[in-house]
């Protein structure tokens, strides 16, 4: 019956009656609980006890005590069944509720499962662009210093040619400008492309248009090499006239100061890498976060219902004993299950990941 559906003059009408009916009930009860405790003492009372002379009357009372005990059952359940029938009409509105809470639960976690998909897939493509900045800016760093590089062992072996040809100083500026200009002609310079195809990046949430407009956008500045050699050769005239007297001495002093840029050269590149590392941090831990709780992903034991698993949890048990015994909650021994094994199993599994058991098989789910 739907009370529900009923009106207040129809609700009145069932208190009355269901007050009659549980009124005249609890007479009923009373009579039938003095009539079972009269029947007890019949069944409880033993004249004498059992000896070899009467041993066959006392196994035909037993037999009769038993019959009587079913008539006290059979009687009582004659009383008790309306509250029984009761108790399982109020029960199913809490199997509707908790199967309805069920079913909601489900649906939250189907959403959220939904949403972190979603943020997952955003923060891979995120991340993606992230590394992809990174190593193209690992290939600036690493095009910029083989350039570096490239300059001070062209200038080092033009001012050491100079001065093993003793070139005269009127000459220095023509000396430097062919120097360049033969370069142009033979000397084949790395390109941002070459550098970055060195970075391996392989990409998988992000198409080329995406990616060639991240590098559009991030583009940097280059030492022009041509530039820069013509300029850090002409820095060498300064002391050419004097270097020219003691050529010797001149080119002593060349291999120092190539030794020096060079030194200079890996540390700016060090400092250059440093700096990328931190900004990539940085970008890391700006990625957009959820303003609601994630799901918690725990383990279950995932294995059929068979004898074979028993068996194998119980040997879990026993090869595990120091690790799961404390985790376990078991009153009765004789009564303990591999189903209470199988918990302490998840429970620990779920509390690390890491965690494994030889032979059994775990499952993972997602819960609020």
């Amino acid at each position: 019956m739907e009370l529900l559906k009923l009106n207040a003059e129809e609700i009145k009408a069932l208190e009355v009656k269901k007050m009659n009916a549980w009124g005249n009930y609890g007479k009923t009860l009373v009579d039938a609980e003095r009539k079972l405790q009269s029947m007890k003492m019949g069944i409880i009372h033993i004249p004498e006890k059992p000896n070899k002379d009467s041993i066959n009357n006392h196994v035909t009372a037993l037999a009769e005590k038993k019959k009587q005990l079913k008539e006290i059952v059979d009687l009582r359940k004659n009383y008790t069944d309306p509250i029984d029938k009761v108790k399982k009409r109020l029960m199913e509105i809490e199997k509707d509720c908790s199967s309805s809470i069920t079913d909601y639960e489900k649906n939250i976690i189907s959403v959220k499962n939904e949403i972190e998909a979603e943020r997952t897939k955003a923060n891979a493509k995120k991340e993606e662009q992230s590394d992809f900045l990174y190593k193209l800016n690992q290939a600036y760093i690493d095009l910029n210093d083989e350039l570096i590089k490239l300059v001070n062992n062209h200038v080092h072996d033009a001012y050491m040619g100079m001065l093993k040809v003793k070139c005269p100083y009127e000459s220095f500026d023509d000396y430097v400008t062919a120097t360049v200009n033969g370069l142009k002609e033979t000397l084949k310079l790395p390109k941002i492309k070459d550098s970055f195809d060195k970075q391996n990046f392989r990409p998988l949430h992000n198409d080329m248009n995406e990616l060639a407009e991240l590098s559009r956008k991030n583009s940097k500045e280059t030492i022009y090499f041509f530039d820069e050699l013509r300029a850090k050769l002409m820095e060498k005239k300064v002391g050419y006239k004097s270097e020219l007297a003691n050529t010797e001495k001149a080119q002593e002093l060349a291999e120092k100061q190539q030794k020096e840029a060079e030194k200079k050269r890996a540390e700016e590149k060090q400092n250059a890498e440093l700096e990328a590392k931190i900004q990539k941090a940085n970008d890391v831990q700006s990625i957009e976060k959820t303003d609601y709780k994630d799901l918690k992903l725990v383990f279950e034991v995932d294995m059929p219902d068979t004898h074979n698993t028993a068996l194998q949890l119980f040997a879990t048990f026993s090869s595990n004993i120091d690790l799961i015994l404390p985790k376990l909650k078991v009153s009765k021994w004789l009564s303990f299950t591999p189903n209470q094994i199988a918990k302490v199993l998840s429970k620990l599994k779920s509390e690390d990941n890491r965690m494994e058991f030889s032979g059994i098989n775990f499952k993972e789910v997602k819960k609020l």
